[in-house]
């Protein structure tokens, strides 16, 4: 009855799943099978020739059963089965971009902070801008190496556990080093005030040495005054001084503390030069 032609339908269709199921097992056997395949060109092959060619040793037409096999294993990726796998390998790829950004900020960073020390110094009146590009890069890599891996471990245990361990070092090792740099540039900011003192003060010692030069200098050096060169001793002393004869110089001493700044002439002869290196003092 009908019941019956149920039951057989399905034994049927149970029948063809496994008679699928084995065709798939022998399908990477008759692919690799070297006697059983041939490529023909059946452009080039007509008639009694494609008889003769059938009938050579090794070759083999396609069956029903290889088609098949051919047609499953040259299927392209892309199938709806693969879809779960790309959108893991994009969401890690997408990932990766987003978090490959340190250590180009770590290179544009150390250039940028060793021109901004040269610009705004943190310290003293001025910073050359050699040491202050490997002060920067020492201090951004301190950052890199050791504060991003750290920070990215408290992102990912607070905020995003979803990241990679590194990308979340990434994220953090490029806002870190932002954030050095912000620092940088609000320190200059800070102690920029200081700075123009200095250089209002370096102004006002020059004034006051060119005007004692032009009197109280031998008349031979006046024609010399432009090559006069300044050191800083102290906070609001300086000692100028005009090259005279070999390796001695005509120098005087001025005081920017007091207004006006007090100017006398110093007895040493010695040149800024080797006056610096013998007493271990820095140009202004």
């Amino acid at each position: 009855g009908a019941t019956s032609a149920g039951v057989h339908r399905r034994m049927l269709e149970q029948q063809q799943d496994v008679a699928h199921l084995v065709g798939l097992a022998l399908c990477p056997q008759a692919l690799l099978n070297p006697d059983r395949l041939a490529v023909v060109d059946y452009a080039e092959v007509a008639g009694q020739e494609l008889g003769n060619l059938r009938s050579w040793h090794g070759f083999r037409a396609y069956s029903a059963r290889d088609r098949a096999c051919h047609s499953r294993a040259v299927a392209t990726p892309g199938t709806p089965n693969d879809a779960p796998l790309q959108q893991a390998v994009w969401t890690r790829l997408r990932w990766r971009m987003r978090g490959a950004w340190m250590w180009p900020m770590f290179l544009a960073a150390t250039i940028g902070d060793g021109l901004l020390l040269h610009q705004l110094p943190v310290w003293g009146d001025a910073t050359r801008t050699v040491p202050a590009t490997l002060f920067s890069g020492f201090v951004n890599l301190l950052v890199a190496a050791i504060a991003a891996p750290a920070v990215g471990g408290l992102l990912r245990r607070r905020r995003r556990p979803d990241l990679p361990r590194l990308v979340a070092s990434n994220y953090a090792g490029t806002a870190l080093i932002g954030l050095v740099t912000a620092l940088l540039f609000l320190a200059g900011v800070l102690h920029h005030p200081a700075v123009a003192a200095q250089e209002r003060a370096l102004r006002t010692q020059a004034a006051a040495a060119r005007n004692y030069l032009l009197t109280a200098a031998p008349p031979r050096l006046h024609a010399r005054l432009g090559g006069a060169d300044v050191l800083k001793l102290t906070d609001g002393l300086y000692r100028t001084c005009v090259p005279d004869r070999r390796r001695r110089a005509f120098c005087v001493l001025v005081r920017t503390t007091q207004d006006p700044p007090i100017v006398r002439e110093d007895l040493d002869r010695t040149p800024n030069a080797r006056y610096s290196r013998s007493r271990g003092f820095s140009g202004p």
